[in-house]
């Protein structure tokens, strides 16, 4: 079993498959639309496989994505591997805080419990979650989570009960990061 953000995770879960998403123009977005209101990417030479301890591409990429003001629900790539999930974690919060997003904490919601490990898709099936998420207007349980790792993340989160915006990252091998901020047309943005 993948236990990403918990104490007990020691590694993930590989698992096949594909994710597709199409994107179209509109001039003026109706409500109900899944809009997509900014992308960054970036990445690091620190290492071929692993990240910088302080995930500084990550802070970098989420600060920007975070720059938008507060979103309800971060969807961090989250591995389930005893390195990269607090640092993950840390990274993000402190994104978080320096963006002046306020006091309140957002949802966060791992896919990789549920799903597994997609490889190249896995950032891709968190994007699709994003948008089933807000369009249901409620987030899947996390039943792996029993134990939670220590992060204000998980420790004083949520205080938002709102599933419109999102922020979905992606860290790949080498350093490579990727996020996006999504968001339920027809709420306040």
């Amino acid at each position: 079993i993948g236990r990403p953000l918990d104490e007990a995770r020691s590694g993930f879960m590989l698992a096949e498959m594909g994710a597709a998403v199409m994107l179209e123009a509109a001039g003026e977005p109706t409500a109900g639309m899944i809009e997509l209101m900014d992308t960054a990417v970036g990445c690091e030479t620190e290492n071929l496989v692993r990240s910088s301890a302080a995930m500084p591409v990550l802070r970098r990429v989420a600060g920007r994505i975070f720059s938008h003001g507060e979103v309800d629900v971060i969807h961090p790539h989250a591995t389930g591997t005893n390195e990269h999930d607090p640092a993950e974690l840390a990274a993000l919060s402190g994104a978080w805080m320096n963006a002046g997003c306020g006091s309140g904490w957002p949802g966060v919601y791992a896919v990789k419990g549920a799903l597994g490990h997609g490889l190249g898709a896995s950032g891709l099936a968190s994007l699709v979650v994003a948008c089933m998420i807000a369009k249901a207007g409620r987030m899947p349980p996390m039943g792996w989570l029993e134990r939670p790792i220590d992060s204000p993340l998980l420790r004083d989160g949520p205080q938002c009960v709102a599933f419109d915006r999102h922020a979905v990252f992606a860290a790949g091998f080498g350093g490579t990061v990727a996020g996006a901020l999504v968001g339920l047309r027809g709420q306040v943005l």
